[in-house]
């Protein structure tokens, strides 16, 4: 499965929303994303644990077999939020991802939130807006 950026940014957008700074309010659940399997946010959450940016438990998958990992997300990390931060705008998203697939085709976490934050602190500093 190729890893999305758009749904790991969605994901986090979610988990961000939780008003008791826990995803789910205490229940064990994966995010629910408009256009998505299950299974494709299952795998995705767990990526974005690897990542550093979530917090999550260990959990099975439904039905008899395991047919991969899966972490049930609880938070953000401090990473999680740092990079929720520097995307959030659907603006400033969409000119990154637009800049990066012009160039490269695709980039790695770090280089898009690197990248984010530069264009957002280019716009910040030169008194751009982003709808320019």
């Amino acid at each position: 499965m190729k890893r999305d950026m758009s749904l790991a940014r969605m994901i986090l957008l979610e988990l961000e929303k939780s008003e008791m700074g826990r995803y789910g309010n205490g229940e064990l659940k994966l995010p629910e994303i408009d256009g998505y399997q299950e299974a494709t946010i299952k795998h995705h959450c767990y990526l974005l644990y690897q990542a550093g940016l979530l917090e999550g438990v260990e959990g099975r998958s439904r039905g008899e077999t395991r047919d991969g990992p899966m972490i049930y997300p609880l938070w953000l990390t401090w990473k999680g939020h740092d990079f929720v931060d520097a995307v959030r705008s659907d603006t400033l998203w969409n000119r990154a991802m637009e800049k990066i697939k012009d160039k490269i085709e695709s980039a790695s976490f770090d280089l898009l939130f690197e990248f984010t934050t530069a264009l957002g602190k280019s716009i910040l500093f030169a008194g751009e807006s982003l709808s320019g």
